[in-house]
C-alpha cells in the first residue's frame, strides 16, 4: 500500500471526526519530525504545518521526560488535545463548549481502528519523512 493512500484514508477518518463532532475545528496527524501524515478536508495545509511545528519544541522538551502521551491546553476559544498514537500524534482543535470526552473517545477508537486496518492490510510499516 503506497504512503498516499494510507494518508488519504486517515484523511477520511479525520473529516469523519470533524462530521461527527461538529465542535472539532480542526484534526491532523503528525510525526515527530513535524510531517503532516494527514489532515481534515476544511484545514490549509500551510495551517497544519505550521501547527505541527509549534508541537514540534514541545515534544522535543518533553523527550527529557520520557515523551508525550497527551497534552491538553485549555484556552479561552477553544481546546487542544494532541495524544500520541503509533509513532504519530493525532490533535484535535475544539471549540470551547466541545464535549471533549465525547471527541476523545471517537478519536481514540477511529484512528486506531482505521490504522490496525491499513496495517493488517500492508503489514510493511510506512516509514514518514
Amino acid at each position: 500500500m503506497s504512503r498516499e493512500t494510507y494518508a488519504f484514508a486517515l484523511k477520511n477518518a479525520l473529516t469523519e471526526i470533524r462530521n461527527v463532532c461538529p465542535d472539532v475545528q480542526a484534526s491532523f496527524l503528525f510525526d515527530k519530525e513535524a510531517t503532516i501524515i494527514a489532515g481534515d478536508t476544511e484545514t490549509s495545509d500551510m495551517s497544519l504545518e505550521k501547527a505541527a511545528r509549534s508541537f514540534q519544541g514541545m515534544l522535543e522538551k518533553a523527550e527529557t521526560i520520557g515523551g508525550l502521551n497527551s497534552l491538553v491546553i485549555e484556552g479561552s476559544e477553544g481546546n487542544i488535545h494532541i495524544s500520541c498514537v503509533d509513532d504519530m500524534y493525532l490533535t484535535m482543535i475544539a471549540s470551547r463548549d466541545a464535549d471533549m470526552r465525547y471527541v476523545e473517545t471517537v478519536a481514540r477508537v477511529l484512528i486506531p481502528t482505521v490504522i490496525k486496518l491499513l496495517d493488517t492490510l500492508s503489514p510493511t510499516p510506512l516509514k514518514w519523512g
